[in-house]
């Protein structure tokens, strides 16, 4: 089935930036309806050797992928974390939404700088 999947690619000759764009939008979509670890056991066995198809470095791949599983904590309605900062401050789960907007968009931040520099990611190998 990977290997459909990488025919798939080949033929549609996005590159890198395409790839890594689509992967972002599939594992921040993924993120609504499944939990972290979820999504890694769904999609890694797919994504990874697309990604290396295509010319992306594995760690840095796995980089982004950390990343968008880390912005997957607070986004709602699935969004571990959320429950878990409602529970313990007994504050209501609206009220943690609001309150976690800020740091939901400094890890998109951090996500786009993640990806258009590779070598912040591969600078301690």
């Amino acid at each position: 089935m990977t290997e459909d999947i990488i025919a798939i690619f080949r033929q549609l000759d996005i590159g890198p930036i395409g790839f890594l764009i689509l992967a972002n939008l599939i594992l921040l979509l993924l993120g609504t309806v499944f939990e972290g670890a979820s999504i890694t056991v769904l999609a890694a066995p797919i994504m990874f050797p697309i990604a290396t198809e295509v010319g992306i470095n594995p760690i840095h791949f796995a980089a982004i992928f950390v990343a968008c599983c880390e912005i997957v904590t607070l986004t709602p309605p699935v969004g571990m974390n959320l429950f878990v900062m409602a529970r313990v401050s007994r504050l209501s789960l609206d009220a943690v939404n609001k309150a976690v907007m800020p740091f939901f968009f400094v890890r998109f931040v951090g996500l786009l700088i993640i990806n258009a520099f590779p070598w912040l990611s591969l600078a301690l190998i």
